[in-house]
């Protein structure tokens, strides 16, 4: 079941824009990699959210995601363009940004 919290952003995403430009990105990780435990934790299960709503195989580190000492690490790269919008969108709500 995904999380409700995923459920609002994604009913709240723009039907047109499903695409970070390169500065958004880099803004966005800048933020990721300044995130508490407890919100990585959160941006982890939005996209298992994402896996489970669009019927993606979920495997213990989706897409190209690895365990690291530090966490979980990703590349926003390797994520869908509307799953890189909800995480921009979580952490745009919860950070200064």
């Amino acid at each position: 079941m995904p999380l409700p919290i995923y459920d609002i952003i994604e009913k709240n995403l723009s039907a047109k824009k499903h695409a970070l430009d390169a500065d958004a990105k880099k803004k966005l990780l800048a933020e990721i990699y300044s995130c508490s435990h407890q919100e990585m934790e959160i941006l982890f299960g939005l996209i298992l959210s994402y896996c489970e709503r669009e019927s993606i195989d979920i495997v213990y580190f989706p897409f190209d995601s690895r365990q690291t000492i530090d966490g979980i690490e990703f590349s926003l790269d390797a994520l869908p363009s509307k799953l890189q919008m909800i995480l921009h969108k979580f952490v745009t709500k919860t950070r200064k940004f």
